[in-house]
This record gives C-alpha cells, structure tokens and sequence, in this order.
C-alpha cells in the first residue's frame, strides 16, 4: 500500500518532560528514579463492537471507538505519572488475527478467534493483501483516528493483541498446532514465519499512515514512548511448548520482528519464562528490548532475571489495589 509519512507533532510541555524520561530508559542513562506510570482500568473497551456471534467488519462502529477514545484522552490525561496517553483504533479487537484469517467471534464482552477455515499442509500461507477487508477497515479506522485527535494526542501502532506465536496457535487451533508440529513441522514453520510476516507488513503500513510523536514513536499497551518504531509481541503458546520446540517455532519469529523493528518489547510471563528457558537466548541483542509483566512474581524469580538486566532495558508492570 503507498503511502506518504506524515509531519511529526509536537508534544505538550508535560509529555515533553516524560519523553526526556523515556529516552533516558531506552538509552540507560542515570536518572534520579525510575520511570512509574499509572492507568485507569485494565482492559479496553468492546463497546464500539456491535452485536454477538460472529463478527463482520461492519459490526465495527468507528463514531463509538472514536468517541469512547477521546472519553479516556479526557479521564486519563492528568493521571498518567510517567506513561503516556495514545490512541489506536479499537485495540481490544484482534486485527492482526481477523486479518490472518481467523473468524472472530463476540460474547458480551468477551472476544476470540477461531481456527482458520481450510487452513492445512500444502494449503496457501496468509500474507497480507491491499483488498483484505480486515486491513482496509483498520486502515479507514486510523486515518479517521488521526484527524480526530488533530494533533492532541498521539496514535500508537505497536500493540499485537495477538502475537505472531499466539496467531498461529489460533488459526490451527490448540490440538492440531500439537499434532502438526510432528506430523508436519516444516509446514508449520513456515507457516510462523508467514504470519510474523504478515504482522509486520501491517505494523509497517500503519506506522507509514501516522505522524511521529518528538521524533519517535508511542505504545498504547504499555503507553511507552520509543526513538524509532516500537512494537510488542509475546509468547502466551509456549505453555503447551517443549525448550526444542520453543526454539524452533518461537524464537525465529521473535527474532523477525526484532530486526524489523528497532524497540521490540517482548512480554514474558512467570510460565514463559519457567517453560522456555531458549527465550533467554536472543536476548542480548542490542536492538531487542525486554518487557516483562507480573503481578505476583517471588522474590526468587525476581532474583532469576538479574542476570538479564544487564542485557536490556525491563519494564516491570502489575495492578495497584486498594487496601482495606
């Protein structure tokens, strides 16, 4: 798809000063404290999505997303600490898996893919085409999205709701995935690296679409703010993944999207860390950067990752409850 880049915005005087603290995260530079941001809430909203059952692209209200998103600029804006504030259309939606080809499916607010349909050995990979309406829609999504924020806010584009790994288990399905990595395991290799193609082609189309933010870029997942183009993947797979497999499948994927893009932010739960330890591997390449969650992580797991610290900036996330 051609498009033209757009001019970068200028940021306000507050994110102006929170970008002076984002640059010296991602170049490691001493600072009097680390960066400690909050959100409101845990999860996006469904609202702009219409009905149940199986969904269309026309089930996809774009006036609700973009009213609902000026309604969370508005809230959060003042209480945000270090992160900040973007937009992307929609991102509790799965685009990168509906566009893959898995159908999404809708119930009250709960969404999910399911196995691609005529999916198998021998059978075409997804790749991403222009007429995909999927893309187009999430395309029209982003444009009207940047001339609703009107140089307020910035758009980010990084977030997978699904990851590379986590779109191929999706379009086969837990059990077939597991029968096809011994029954076909070249087939399903180069079905990952179709789809973690497919990934990056639309990040890529997206970021061509949307204006850079004090000459970088940010991430609405994490509400981080990066230098060059920044993306997040991650590996909720490898539970049912054996340590040779892992490396196989997996870490070619996360490896293709590290070279692709500069700040790659790779989200490791307790289970992918303990179930995977090849994931430690790929990790100290100077363009891959860390990003782990927890909520309830012990201090001996903690004590683990020290080693890795060295390697690469770490964004430690969790909820904050109230106490009674």
């Amino acid at each position: 798809m051609a498009a033209t880049r757009c001019a970068g915005m200028l940021a306000s005087e507050a994110d102006k000063e929170r970008i002076r603290r984002h640059r010296a995260f991602w170049s490691r530079s001493p600072v009097d404290r680390p960066l400690i941001g909050t959100t409101i809430g845990t999860f996006p909203s469904v609202r702009a999505i219409c009905g149940n059952g199986a969904l269309t692209p026309a089930d996809l209200d774009l006036e609700t997303n973009l009213s609902e998103l000026d309604e969370e600029w508005q809230q959060w804006r003042d209480a945000m600490g270090d992160a900040i504030w973007s937009a992307f259309p929609l991102w509790a939606f799965p685009w990168h898996l509906a566009i893959a080809g898995s159908p999404i499916e809708r119930r009250d607010s709960n969404l999910w893919g399911l196995p691609a349909p005529d999916l198998h050995a021998g059978s075409a990979h997804p790749s991403l085409s222009s007429d995909n309406p999927w893309f187009r829609l999430l395309v029209d999504f982003t444009l009207a999205l940047q001339q609703r924020a009107a140089g307020r806010y910035p758009l980010g584009i990084g977030p997978l709701m699904f990851s590379p790994p986590d779109i191929v288990m999706q379009l086969l399905g837990q059990d077939r995935l597991a029968l096809e990595l011994y029954d076909a395991p070249e087939w399903v290799t180069a079905l990952g690296q179709a789809v973690v193609e497919l990934c990056a082609d639309v990040t890529e189309a997206l970021f061509d679409l949307i204006p850079t933010y004090e000459g970088g870029y940010c991430g609405t997942s994490r509400y981080l703010w990066a230098p060059g183009k920044l993306v997040e993947t991650g590996e909720d797979v490898s539970f049912m993944l054996s340590p040779r497999l892992h490396q196989r499948l997996v870490v070619p994927m996360h490896r293709y999207l590290a070279r692709r893009f500069p700040f790659t932010l790779f989200t490791c739960t307790r289970g992918s860390c303990t179930r995977c330890p090849t994931s430690w591997r790929f990790r100290r390449s100077r363009r891959f950067r860390s990003l782990r969650t927890s909520e309830r992580t012990c201090s001996s797991t903690y004590r683990s990752w020290r080693g890795s610290w060295s390697a690469s900036p770490w964004l430690f996330m969790g909820s904050c409850r109230s106490r009674p």
